[in-house]
């Protein structure tokens, strides 16, 4: 058999924009169509409206919530956040979708360019695909929380130093970098960062007995530089909020998660991995590759690539594997990684002349993911077929509108034909086509039928807070018993004014007129003075008739004698 050759077909020397430009379309096609469809849901808006109270107040140390400072986890995110909304543009939905855009795209060229240096054209194409369209990234790829920044800054830092360290770059400059982008992902999230960077490199060089690399004096200084650029922040920090407010930063939310017992420790190692996987389809599949023997067949630098790649994973995964309370989110700064392991094992099955185990992988993975995609896009028409005759839940859920489900299926369909009958694993060319097409059609049906229903089933605030805003009179400030919801806060057009929970009539401000609380299922709402309700708005994340978190909306009645609300539920 004729064995493919990579310096003839590969696409990317001929034409070097064109990988790039492949994954860049992907990442547009999973992120950047119709970005505000899903509403800004769970933790967005508090992140958010931290970076816009720190625009505004000018406090660079704390989160505020109402002018009110808490202790959070490092504020970098809150400061990127605060930096674009004061000098780009105000940090509404769109803008806040874009900058997740721009994360996830920046990570995925990351990821593609890594891959590239060590690795065939199609097999870095594929490690640039195949992380924005695993199936956690295309959930937290989009959304405003810390974990997309985090991973970004995370895996540079490994990526970053692995390149200096394999292409025989300046042991200071190596050591330096990668520091300084483990201290900006500590300040992103915390402890997890250092743990992953300092104790993928010492794996890594221990493994490979490099002491000329582990004991030089540049390692020294690679700490130091990470301690310099944390301590930017940290030591103002320390010396307003005291050791107290460091513990609560960086060690209270790891520590409240270690005190499970034995039983739920044991259950949680068996499935965490499990979940892992699932979060990582359509792409896991493939790092079957790496137990069979023929993919060991790498050369000197791929093969090294591979064992510090699972090196940054063991030390991302093990920390969050041996804690009960570790969620999948979690390991996110490990999915790079294991996007470049998928290239990898791509690069083998187009390297191995014999007709083994990887490339029948590969050539069943590319099917399999074909007629999945094709199948869940007529399953998507079928349900919009179904609303002629049909009003259920789920039917209306999962229909779309009737343009777009025409236009994916006709995009959709023959695309899977082509690839369920193209041998991806003959030559390159056709192989960087193939992965190109099979994440494109895995990030349309994503970013089309999925999200729609998705977003069918959230809680979109935006148009009872304005409809809010306008009922209420002008010139009557809206004020908040107790802390009110980020979510209201960040869409109401207004600030509005922390008011503590008054115990008895004589704490209630002479100004209050209308006011919001929070409100809990089968909790009763009580105050020391009339009120009435004149609305409530839902805060969980999908709809529902009886929500469970919720705000409750209130007028204070004037009268000359003052009676305490004994109940509202």
């Amino acid at each position: 058999m004729e064995v493919p050759d990579f310096s003839a077909t590969s696409q990317s020397s001929k034409h070097p924009w064109l990988p790039p430009l492949l994954v860049t379309i992907v990442v547009t096609l999973a992120f950047g169509l119709a970005p505000t469809r899903l509403p800004l849901q769970g933790e967005e808006t508090c992140r958010a409206l931290h970076g816009i109270e720190m625009a505004a107040t000018g406090d660079w140390l704390f989160a505020t919530n109402q002018g009110v400072r808490i202790i959070d986890r490092p504020p970098l995110q809150y400061w990127t956040f605060a930096l674009i909304h004061a000098w780009i543009h105000p940090l509404d939905p769109l803008t806040i979708r874009l900058v997740m855009f721009a994360i996830t795209l920046t990570t995925s060229l990351m990821v593609w360019r890594y891959a590239h240096w060590f690795f065939s054209a199609p097999a870095a194409v594929l490690a640039g695909v195949a992380y924005p369209t695993l199936g956690h990234v295309l959930d937290l790829g989009r959304r405003a929380e810390t974990d997309a920044q985090f991973t970004l800054l995370c895996a540079a830092s490994l990526l970053a130093w692995h390149t200096g360290y394999s292409r025989r770059g300046n042991r200071y400059v190596t050591w330096i970098f990668g520091g300084f982008l483990a201290a900006l992902a500590a300040l992103t999230k915390g402890l997890q960062a250092p743990v992953a960077f300092f104790g993928a490199t010492y794996f890594f060089l221990l493994l490979r007995r490099d002491w000329r690399w582990l004991l030089h004096p540049s390692n020294l200084i690679g700490i130091l530089t990470f301690l310099a650029a944390v301590a930017v922040w940290q030591v103002p920090f320390y010396m307003e909020a005291g050791w107290d407010g460091v513990w609560l930063t960086w060690f209270d939310p790891g520590a409240s998660r270690l005190g499970a017992d034995w039983v739920d420790l044991l259950r949680h190692m068996v499935t965490f991995p499990l979940v892992v996987l699932g979060a990582t389809l359509p792409w896991s599949p493939l790092l079957l590759g790496l137990l069979w023997r023929e993919f060991w067949h790498l050369g000197s630098s791929g093969k090294s690539a591979v064992v510090f790649l699972l090196c940054g994973i063991a030390a991302i995964l093990v920390p969050v594997w041996l804690s009960p309370g570790g969620h999948h989110r979690y390991v996110m700064p490990m999915y790079p990684l294991l996007a470049v392991l998928c290239g990898a094992v791509v690069h083998q099955a187009l390297s191995l002349e014999l007709f083994g185990f990887v490339k029948r992988l590969w050539r069943g993975f590319v099917r399999v993911l074909a007629v999945v995609v094709a199948c869940a896009t007529i399953v998507f028409l079928g349900m919009t077929a179904s609303t002629l005759f049909s009003a259920h839940e789920w039917v209306l859920r999962l229909a779309q509108p009737w343009w777009q489900i025409i236009l994916l299926v006709v995009l959709v369909v023959p695309a899977a034909g082509f690839l369920i009958r193209r041998d991806p694993s003959g030559y390159p060319r056709d192989a960087l086509w193939v992965t190109f097409l099979a994440g494109a059609l895995f990030a349309l049906v994503y970013n089309g039928p999925i999200i729609n229903s998705l977003a069918y089933a959230a809680v979109d605030i935006r148009p009872d807070v304005v409809s809010l805003y306008r009922r209420i009179s002008r010139g009557t400030r809206l004020m908040s018993i107790g802390p009110a919801h980020h979510r209201l806060l960040y869409y109401y057009p207004e600030p509005i004014p922390l008011v503590p929970r008054p115990s008895s009539a004589e704490d209630v401000p002479e100004d209050l007129e209308y006011f919001v609380i929070d409100g809990y299922r089968g909790e009763p709402t009580v105050l020391p003075f009339e009120w009435e309700e004149i609305g409530r708005l839902n805060m969980d994340r999908d709809q529902r008739d009886d929500p469970k978190h919720f705000v409750i909306i209130g007028r204070r009645l004037r009268t000359e004698s003052r009676h305490w609300q004994k109940s509202r539920r």
